[in-house]
């Protein structure tokens, strides 16, 4: 899932205070940062309330509005 991220909104891995995976520069953008593992346990948790891609999505709309 990282890999799209990167592939499609320029994104680049890096890692965070703990040491895990994260998504940084998202679109190019130094304040806009994910952790995917954080994304998927939401979507395992929240089953009802959307989908992995559109996560991806709103995300998506956010970086292409700024």
């Amino acid at each position: 899932m990282g890999e799209v991220f990167i592939f499609h909104l320029r994104a680049e891995w890096g890692k965070d205070e703990m040491g895990l995976p994260v998504l940084t520069h998202i679109g190019e953008i130094g304040e806009i940062q994910r952790r995917p593992d954080r994304i998927i346990e939401n979507f395992l948790e929240y089953q009802n309330k959307g989908s992995i891609y559109e996560s991806f999505k709103i995300l998506e709309e956010t970086v292409k509005s700024l």
